[in-house]
């Protein structure tokens, strides 16, 4: 179970008691994408120990259109990875990073920015693909994906 529900970092919204539901707060940010239709060819990865970017290569050479790479810690990306990044973002394919610990925020370096991965910020990887889905549905470009990332905070 993924635990969809959970918000680690601030706390429950409400809860469920008996009949009806108590809403303890209102969720601040939100962002609303207008998409006709989805891009489901978004693959997600979670680096591992000794992961060299064939998962990245693959995922490209299957037709992906959008990758999220869920990374080491805050940000930490093999050189042989950022190398199959780089040439995903050379071929089209938009990537995200996101941290893999399942709860704090990613750093995106200099590098990849330069790239134009998008740094997802506090999402989770499957929050981050859902995201994206939409997002390239929408023909939205990472500058704005990475702006609706940034509204969420």
């Amino acid at each position: 179970m993924r635990q969809a529900f959970q918000s680690p970092w601030s706390g429950p919204v409400g809860y469920v008691d008996g009949e009806r539901v108590v809403l303890k707060r209102r969720p601040a940010a939100r962002v609303v994408i207008a998409a006709s239709q989805v891009e489901p060819n978004v693959d997600l990865i979670t680096l591992t120990a000794g992961t060299d970017g064939h998962l990245i290569a693959a995922s490209v050479n299957a037709g992906a259109k959008g990758i999220v790479v869920e990374v080491f810690g805050r940000g930490n990306v093999p050189p042989a990875v950022m190398d199959a990044v780089k040439a995903a973002r050379s071929r089209g394919v938009v990537v995200m990073f996101t941290t893999r610990t399942r709860g704090g925020r990613v750093e995106v370096d200099e590098t990849a920015r330069a790239l134009g991965v998008i740094g997802g910020e506090d999402l989770d990887g499957l929050k981050a693909r859902m995201l994206l889905v939409a997002a390239l549905g929408a023909n939205a470009d990472v500058t704005t994906i990475q702006r609706w990332i940034e509204e969420l905070k």
